[in-house]
């Protein structure tokens, strides 16, 4: 079932609003049909409905007639006009400090979205994921929110740095010639979430806008945050946040979400009982929004997003559609290219 809607804070909106009317553009009949509060663009730290955020960003696209909206809008953005989590990043000591403090204010950030750093063997991965309630197309957001962090890491280190490689949850964009310029050749698109890879010289460089004050009141105003947010336990979010990086690989284990929590598993099983939850109800959770969101916004095949969601074959996936939408995937994947009602 849907959990509560996702939200962010409202801080990119206000530039937003600064960006379009330099280009002849009133953002605010576009925030009201998306339903969102005008207070917000004065706002930053208020929190609004992403999926609200996510369709004026498509709608802004389609006015100003720009296909690569969210990359034009983010190679503009203002170095910290995001609030919190730009000052985050650019105050930070290392890049790698900057990514895994970042990973953790999502939380507080755009709660119900899950985001990951890994490091192994040299490598990191930033990942985020989003759940079911954002049924609007994200293009332009996710694009926004990838080059914008390329962008805080260039401007913090003094570099063109362009990722090691880039996966995208969402269709490839017509033209991906600009795209290459901030991601690098290695594009992956209609991936089951989305993940930026850093290599390990970038990690360890330091930022030149380092600021230790600012860099330790934003991790603790982000804790604030997350303490003052009781919709989304802090359990259920860790444990969806492994599963997210696990499940490409095969389906992911309780003993494996243990492990990488660094709890054992009665800690982690008591815990999700005390948020009225459990491993499994989470994994299903996990899978079949990204099922839904596979099936009617990307053109995989059913085989590659049975593969993707960690699935040992497609049989084993249909038959777990057919429980969670009551319907077969090729029945879902038809109706949202009719444009008939998309599966809840």
């Amino acid at each position: 079932m849907p959990g509560p809607p996702a939200r962010i804070r409202a801080g990119i909106l206000g530039e937003l609003r600064v960006y379009c009317s330099a280009r002849g553009l009133n953002v605010s009949p576009m925030f009201a049909a998306a339903g969102m509060d005008p207070v917000c663009l004065d706002d930053p730290n208020m929190l609004v409905p992403l999926n609200a955020a996510c369709l004026v960003f498509d709608n802004v696209a389609r006015e100003l007639g720009d296909p690569d909206f969210g990359l034009t809008f983010a190679t503009h953005f203002t170095p910290g006009a995001s609030g919190m989590p730009g000052a985050l990043i650019m105050s930070a000591p290392t890049v790698r400090e900057a990514m895994i403090q970042l990973a953790r204010l999502v939380r507080s950030f755009s709660p119900q979205v899950g985001a990951n750093f890994v490091e192994q063997s040299g490598v990191a991965h930033l990942s985020w994921t989003y759940p079911d309630t954002v049924t609007a197309p994200r293009l332009h957001y996710v694009i926004f929110s990838a080059a914008s962090i390329v962008m805080r890491v260039r401007e913090g280190t003094g570099t063109l740095w362009r990722p090691l490689a880039a996966e995208f949850d969402h269709r490839a964009p017509a033209n991906l010639a600009p795209y290459v310029a901030v991601f690098g050749e290695r594009m992956r698109f209609e991936a089951p979430i989305n993940k930026i890879a850093i290599d390990a010289q970038t990690l360890s460089r330091p930022m030149k806008s380092s600021n230790p004050a600012l860099f330790a009141l934003a991790i603790d105003l982000a804790k604030r945050w997350i303490e003052a947010d009781p919709e989304v336990p802090d359990i259920i979010r860790d444990v969806r946040s492994v599963i997210a990086s696990q499940l490409a690989r095969g389906t992911p284990t309780l003993d494996c979400a243990a492990h990488r929590l660094g709890l054992s598993v009665s800690q982690v099983q008591w815990r999700l009982e005390q948020a009225d939850s459990s491993f499994e109800r989470v994994l299903n959770g996990m899978r079949a929004d990204l099922a839904k969101h596979l099936l009617e916004n990307t053109d995989k095949s059913i085989t590659e997003i049975a593969f993707a969601l960690g699935f040992s074959d497609p049989s084993t996936f249909s038959r777990a559609a057919r429980r969670w939408f009551d319907d077969t995937p090729l029945k879902i994947r038809r109706r949202a290219r009719r444009g008939e009602p998309k599966a809840s």
